[in-house]
C-alpha cells in the first residue's frame, strides 16, 4: 500500500513526472510513510541533505532565519508537492528549515536512491528541467522581494498561495502572509486594510478572498500603475 501511494505521488510530483513508470516504482519501492504532527520540523537549516519529501496530507513551510533572528517563509507546500532536492545534488547542508503546519503524512526519499535514478540520462534531464522551474520561480521572488514596495509583495503572496475558486482564497495566518512578503505584520495589515477598501480583497477571521485578481496581479506585476 505505501508503495503504490509513494508511486502515485511521486508520478504526480513535477520532478518526477518525467520518468518511466519502472523507474518510478523502483523510486516508490525506496520511500518511507512517515506521520507528522503540527509544527514538527522535518528538517532544520545547516542539516545534512540525507533525504527529499513528497507530502501526503497537511501543509508545510519552508524557511529560512536571518543572524537576528527574523524568518523569511521561502514557500508554502500542499499534498502532492515534493521538497528538498537541492541538497540532494550537491550534498551540502540544508539552506532552509521546513515545518509541519498541520498534522499530516510524508514519503521520503534516501538519497542514494535518488541518485540513482539521476544516473539514467532520460532521469537527469527530467529533474534538470525541473530544476530550472524552481530556479526561475526563485529568481522571481528575489525581484520581488529586492524591488517591489510592500504591496506589490503582499499581493504578488495572495495571488501565489491562494486556493483556486470563485473568488480564490488565501487561507494561510496573517504572520505567515508577512513573513512571505518580508514586511512586519502591523505594516502587512495596513496594506490589507487599503486593498480591502479598493475592493480587491475581502478579509474574515480566518480566510481572505481575492475578490479582483486582475487588480492585485496589475498591482503585484505594475505597482507604479496601480
Amino acid at each position: 500500500m505505501a508503495a503504490a501511494l509513494a508511486a502515485r505521488l511521486l508520478a504526480g510530483a513535477p520532478l518526477f513526472r518525467g520518468l518511466p513508470a519502472p523507474m518510478i516504482d523502483r523510486l516508490a519501492a525506496a520511500c518511507d510513510l512517515t506521520d507528522t504532527a503540527k509544527g514538527q520540523m522535518l528538517f532544520q537549516q545547516g542539516d545534512a541533505c540525507d533525504r527529499l519529501y513528497v507530502l501526503v496530507e497537511g501543509s508545510a513551510t519552508v524557511s529560512i532565519t536571518s543572524e537576528d533572528g527574523r524568518e523569511l517563509i521561502v514557500n508554502v507546500f500542499h499534498p502532492g508537492s515534493s521538497f528538498g532536492e537541492i541538497g540532494l545534488i550537491d550534498g551540502l547542508p540544508r539552506t532552509a528549515t521546513c515545518t509541519m503546519r498541520s498534522a499530516g503524512r510524508i514519503i521520503s526519499l534516501p538519497r542514494a536512491a535518488f541518485l540513482e535514478a539521476l544516473a539514467d540520462p532520460e532521469a537527469g534531464r527530467a529533474v534538470m528541467v525541473e530544476l530550472c522551474r524552481m530556479l526561475r520561480s526563485a529568481t522571481e521572488r528575489l525581484e520581488h522581494l529586492a524591488l517591489h514596495p510592500l504591496r506589490a509583495r503582499v499581493a504578488h503572496a495572495l495571488l501565489g498561495h491562494a486556493t483556486p475558486g470563485s473568488p480564490p482564497i488565501f487561507a494561510l495566518t496573517q504572520q505567515e502572509l508577512a513573513q512571505i512578503a518580508g514586511g512586519a505584520r502591523p505594516r502587512v495589515n495596513q496594506v490589507l486594510r487599503d486593498l480591502e477598501r479598493a475592493g480587491m480583497i475581502t478579509r474574515t477571521a480566518r480566510q481572505i478572498a481575492l475578490d479582483d485578481t486582475q487588480a492585485l496581479h496589475l498591482l503585484a506585476t505594475h505597482p507604479e500603475e496601480s
